[in-house]
């Protein structure tokens, strides 16, 4: 039922971590987008490529909503019915696509054009109500936002049926569109705000997410400047100034960076950074727009933190539902390995 594309490509996966079954999620995946979901068959061959059980497979496809162990249509709608969506109007958009497909969630159009479902946060708290689409086959995916109005409702649908037999290499760009608005931009402005933005100061940039992008605004110039032979810094003197500067986590703690840096016991390795992407709080999405608009900024902190803490590796655990996140933030780490960064 696999092909050789697609085993090649698990053992490609499985080869870029320590231990093999820490591939299994974009396996699964790379199965799912050959079939367009994950029957028995193709759950055991890939259980024996990875020595599983076929049960714990099941198991683990079980877990994750966005694996699919039934046919779904050339079109996932996927609702965001978490608190922010819902207060924002979710329920009412939810009840209009219902009316308009004659679908309830879980099911799919007689056609096989579209399967209506429910998702838990997506990160676009602040431009609900909005649904993920994503195309069976392939790693196309939109977020529509603000679908607060019948007729973009209505816009989104016509958008999605022109675009069913389009190939994939000459659909429209992944990303963000409010139906109906010629051109989501960029995702926030901040030319009424008087406060100075400083974290996401380039995300308002046609081209924030490139390296050149990165690079004209002084990208990476640290990371050279630290790691570079001449002049540049030990870890020890990284991780004082990380202290010195006060840094603090960005979780409800806040609790100072260089001092969870320090725990770490001398002489102990190897050692692992993990970049937690998973942002499950509804409500707080501040770091999905770092990994869509300004993923080199987050690549050049993991540069900087790997070396301060001696780490050998990184690993970014980015959650399913970030489908356009995590294509431009590989796209990033693409570009970035590429210029020897």
């Amino acid at each position: 039922m696999l092909s050789d594309a697609t085993r090649k490509t698990i053992r490609d996966l499985m080869a870029r971590y320590p231990q093999a079954r820490s591939a299994l999620g974009p396996a699964l995946e790379a199965a799912q987008q050959q079939i367009g979901y994950l029957p028995d068959e193709a759950m055991a061959e890939v259980a024996a490529m990875f020595d599983l059980e076929p049960m714990e497979v099941q198991a683990f496809v079980g877990f994750y909503h966005m694996l699919h162990q039934w046919p779904v249509g050339e079109f996932h709608v996927e609702v965001c019915t978490n608190v922010p969506c819902m207060l924002r109007g979710a329920g009412k958009c939810a009840e209009q696509l219902k009316e308009k497909l004659g679908l309830e969630f879980g099911q799919t159009t007689p056609d096989g054009m579209f399967t209506l479902g429910e998702m838990e946060c997506l990160g676009s708290c602040g431009t609900a109500p909005m649904v993920s689409v994503t195309k069976k086959q392939s790693d196309w995916s939109r977020y529509y936002e603000e679908l607060n109005t019948s007729e973009r409702i209505d816009a989104m649908l016509d958008e999605l049926k022109g675009l069913a037999n389009v190939p994939a290499d000459q659909l429209p760009s992944a990303g963000r569109v409010v139906p109906g608005v010629d051109e989501v931009a960029r995702p926030y402005h901040h030319s009424h705000h008087p406060d100075t933005n400083t974290l996401l100061a380039r995300i308002d940039q046609p081209d924030s997410h490139t390296l050149a992008g990165y690079e004209a605004d002084g990208g990476y110039a640290l990371a050279r400047q630290i790691l570079g032979k001449e002049g540049g810094k030990t870890p020890t003197e990284v991780l004082e100034t990380v202290k010195a500067a006060g840094l603090r986590g960005r979780g409800g703690a806040g609790f100072p960076t260089g001092v969870k840096w320090g725990f770490l016991p001398a002489g102990s390795y190897p050692r692992y950074l993990v970049v937690n992407a998973d942002e499950s709080e509804p409500g707080t999405f501040k770091d999905r727009l770092i990994m869509e608009y300004d993923p080199h900024r987050l690549i050049e902190g993991i540069i900087l933190a790997c070396y301060a803490t001696e780490a050998s590796h990184a690993f970014i655990y980015i959650r399913g539902e970030y489908f356009f996140a995590a294509q431009r933030l590989e796209a990033a780490v693409v570009e970035a390995r590429a210029k020897g960064y």
